[in-house]
């Protein structure tokens, strides 16, 4: 059951809209594949989530895909002290995910593999501060 108003969801989906756009441009992420990581099928889609025309239950799993990519980006930028081989990780080949980057483990996925990366890099980060 969603608690928020029609005015409460625009606000939150404008504010995800400007978030995710952000992350995809540090990313470098082609708007061709960013759609798909939100879990959308096609940019039709995207562009009526982006609109509100889409409803809610669209909106849940959008914020919660980007969510995880938030997260990623933070534990990303606790890692490395380098913001360009930070940003740069998530579409490197990587041994922990068996050759593949992060990036295609997310689209292959969705929110499983999203989940996959943020438990991957959490790890890294203990590793990394000792914890």
């Amino acid at each position: 059951m969603n608690l928020m108003t029609d005015e409460q969801d625009r606000k939150v989906r404008l504010a995800a809209v400007k978030i995710f756009s952000n992350l995809c441009v540090e990313w470098s992420i082609q708007p061709e594949k960013s759609f798909g990581l939100l879990g959308f099928a096609d940019v039709e889609d995207f562009y009526a989530w982006q609109s509100g025309e889409l409803d809610r239950v669209n909106n849940d799993k959008a914020l919660e895909m980007l969510s995880h990519l938030m997260a990623i980006y933070k534990l990303l930028h606790q890692i490395f002290a380098n913001q360009k081989q930070a940003n740069a990780w998530l579409v490197k080949s990587n041994s922990g995910f068996n050759g593949a980057s992060a990036l295609s483990v997310i689209m292959e996925k969705g929110l499983d593999g999203a989940s996959i990366a943020r438990r991957y890099l959490e790890r890294q980060l203990n590793i990394v501060t000792g914890k």
